[in-house]
């Protein structure tokens, strides 16, 4: 089985879209598990000249029938599929996207997605005070550092709504802490930079951190307990004890960005939320005025 040709359509969605690398990565995972399908089926590789729209409505019966995919997952992957046809037409190697004319599962009523709850935020950051008192009640230098760069991290992310890529991409030219200010330059997706200030929670989080950073040549800010870059995976995994030792049902490094984006849409206006998010689509921001499931529940609760 041949691997179809990406290469110049990975190029297009990094460098004209701007697409994030993890977008990237599930447009190119979608078109190659659809053209594993397509060649089982038809005998032969999949082009974008052999593609038809008989093929992407039996693709999207199967997906439904055969693997019983929800229509939130359909729809993306058949999106995925869309957008590699829709650059071949700008390419002029097609006349037409075959995908123009499906019908696409309807998608249920959207929800916000899930932050965490005051109760639920307060429990994590006392999980992460509690390991950097163990730790240097214990005398664990090494500990100690990475409880204290954790705790750094939970706070600066529920208090800037970064993604944990770029809170592990802070450089120590990036930010700048002075005694009732402070900001951190940070890199968005599309390599845009941006400047966003630091409450005084962020502020003191990351000067703490700074006091205990050793003196290397990384650039970065964090980094992973072998000296090199922290990396997101790292992080989630470092979070991910924290959760347990607060015993928070779910919480991963997103779910800061949501818990900030939510607080930052109830109390300030959609656009100001929408700039510090990063986001270039403002109705991006508009899924934090959509209720929670939380929400929802407690709303039919109260009328008991």
């Amino acid at each position: 089985m041949k691997q179809i040709e990406l290469t110049t359509f990975k190029t297009h969605l990094e460098d004209v879209e701007e697409r994030s690398p993890h977008t990237i990565r599930a447009y190119l995972s979608d078109i190659r598990l659809f053209g594993q399908w397509f060649e089982q089926s038809n005998g032969k590789q999949l082009t974008p000249q052999t593609l038809t729209p008989t093929d992407l409505r039996e693709y999207r019966g199967y997906l439904q029938a055969t693997l019983g995919y929800k229509a939130s997952t359909i729809v993306r992957k058949l999106a995925s599929i869309s957008a590699w046809m829709q650059f071949h037409v700008g390419q002029d190697t097609v006349s037409g996207n075959p995908a123009s004319g499906i019908r696409w599962p309807k998608l249920e009523r959207k929800l916000a997605p899930k932050g965490l709850t005051r109760q639920e935020e307060y429990a994590l950051l006392r999980a992460a005070d509690e390991a950097v008192q163990l730790a240097d009640a214990k005398k664990l230098a090494a500990s100690h550092r990475l409880a204290v760069r954790n705790r750094s991290l939970v706070i600066l992310m529920l208090n800037t709504g970064l993604r944990v890529q770029e809170a592990c991409d802070l450089r120590l030219k990036d930010v700048v802490i002075n005694e009732r200010s402070g900001s951190i330059t940070v890199w968005r997706k599309g390599f845009a930079e941006q400047a966003l200030p630091l409450n005084k929670p962020a502020r003191k989080a990351l000067a703490e951190w700074l006091k205990l950073r050793p003196e290397t040549e990384l650039k970065q800010i964090f980094f992973g307990q072998r000296g090199d870059a922290l990396s997101p995976y790292a992080f989630r995994d470092a979070l991910s004890g924290l959760v347990a030792a607060a015993n928070i049902e779910h919480c991963t490094p997103h779910t800061l960005r949501h818990t900030f984006a939510h607080r930052i849409v109830k109390k300030h206006d959609i656009r100001t939320a929408a700039v510090l998010l990063g986001h270039k689509d403002i109705n991006t921001t508009l899924i934090y005025t959509f209720p929670t499931e939380g929400e929802l529940l407690e709303a039919v609760n109260s009328l008991e």
